[in-house]
């Protein structure tokens, strides 16, 4: 436990435990003290009472509202100004990540080629 009252620490363990779902350069460190104070408000003071699937179900809530919030009215502005090339670029590099990928077949009905 004294490992954890260590300056940083805390955050270095959240980087690690959710691994590709904190994306580093995109969210901060401070986002990382803004997430524990909404599992505070969310799962209660008690730390020791929290469970796995309620720290990843409360993150995946606060990643979408910090998503909308910070993200996505800049990402409709900035593509917005792309052009047609621009724009196909931009979707092939997304479909190399196959849950963008398979999202973006379920919503054009793409079964298989």
């Amino acid at each position: 436990m004294s490992v954890l009252l260590q300056e940083g620490i805390h955050r270095e363990i959240f980087k690690t435990f959710f691994g590709g779902e904190w994306i580093e350069g995109v969210f901060e460190d401070k986002h990382i003290d803004d997430f524990i104070n909404y599992l505070i408000n969310r799962l209660g003071s008690e730390i020791v009472s929290w469970s796995e699937v309620a720290i990843k179900n409360e993150f995946d809530k606060w990643r979408k509202e910090k998503y909308r919030e910070l993200f996505y009215d800049a990402l409709k502005m900035k593509i917005s100004y792309f052009d047609e090339k621009s724009s196909k670029e931009l979707i092939f590099k997304l479909l190399e990540d196959p849950a963008i990928g398979l999202k973006i077949a379920k919503y054009l009905g793409v079964k298989k080629l």
